[in-house]
């Protein structure tokens, strides 16, 4: 009903400075909200690429940061009005939506993070987190697995048997153009063979949970990798670049690049691109060992 519909009021928002980094974007702070993550995070969305061009996107970070500036100013009044129980919003991550978990944080109130759930006929909650935080997705786990549930067994043998048939009922199915027993061409068994399955880095990269204790992120840890091994000939590594990376490759973004570079350096490394037909499941059943970080696979990989 239109009466339920509050109607965002024009609002002028300040001259925010230009910045010289990401890190100093991602962590800029204004009048008590934070306000670089969400920007930088919608950037990243965009150009599909977690290092992108500060210079080149400066401009559309401002505009990013005037709408959370409205956004912030209306919840700010709205409350005033109405004074909200509860504030729930989709996702959370982009600067058209993260506003409201931070005004709900700095003015204590309970919020609610809605996204898909594990196929078409859900929807996902998170109660003050949100979803990209993996101290909570890590308690989310814990929590439902620990319930006395006599079926959890059996559901969770059907989730992987099913995914691995692709009967699985989500938006996008990244194996549904596979060819099945398809292996690379230089695929010799006689060697100790390691697939590594990667991950989009754009999608957590803004978010502090997501950082590893060791590395910049997984590419860094990748070219350790194979630097490490380079001289072995028993040795061969396969990367399985994630097919939800297909545009990034056409963007040539970051990751990419970097991926592109290591195929050049390292001569024990196949990369297989994200569109190539490779069966993601033979792979797996053919190497030695499976290396992964965020990719589901690590988890799919162990249950087989």
């Amino acid at each position: 009903k239109d009466e339920n519909i509050l109607k965002l009021k024009k609002v002028k928002s300040p001259k925010f400075p230009k910045f010289k980094s990401l890190e100093e974007a991602l962590h800029y702070e204004f009048e008590g909200y934070q306000y670089g993550l969400a920007p930088v995070s919608s950037v990243m969305s965009i150009t599909r690429d977690y290092d992108f061009d500060i210079k080149k996107y400066n401009n559309l970070l401002q505009k990013y940061l005037r709408t959370e500036y409205i956004y912030f100013k209306n919840l700010e009044e709205f409350d005033k009005i109405y004074n909200f129980d509860e504030i729930h919003v989709y996702n959370g991550r982009m600067a058209s939506m993260y506003p409201a978990i931070s005004y709900a944080r700095k003015v204590n109130k309970p919020f609610v993070v809605y996204d898909r759930g594990a196929d078409l006929g859900y929807m996902q909650e998170w109660r003050n987190g949100v979803l990209h935080d993996l101290c909570v997705t890590k308690q989310d786990i814990k929590n439902c697995w620990s319930k006395n549930d006599p079926q959890k067994f059996e559901l969770a043998n059907k989730w992987f048997i099913n995914r691995r048939k692709g009967n699985v009922h989500k938006l996008t199915g990244f194996t549904a153009n596979q060819i099945k027993n398809f292996l690379p061409k230089d695929f010799e068994a006689s060697k100790e063979n390691f697939v590594y399955f990667n991950s989009s880095i754009d999608e957590v990269y803004a978010f502090d949970s997501w950082k590893h204790p060791f590395a910049k992120n997984e590419n860094e840890i990748l070219e350790n990798l194979f630097e490490h091994y380079k001289n072995d000939e028993n040795k061969h590594f396969y990367l399985r670049i994630h097919p939800n990376l297909t545009k990034a490759k056409k963007k040539h973004t970051t990751q990419i690049k970097q991926i592109n570079e290591m195929k050049k350096k390292y001569k024990n490394l196949t990369v297989i691109e994200p569109d190539e037909k490779i069966d993601t499941y033979a792979l797996m059943e053919a190497c030695d060992k499976i290396l992964s970080t965020y990719s589901t696979m690590g988890c799919e990989a162990t249950y087989w």
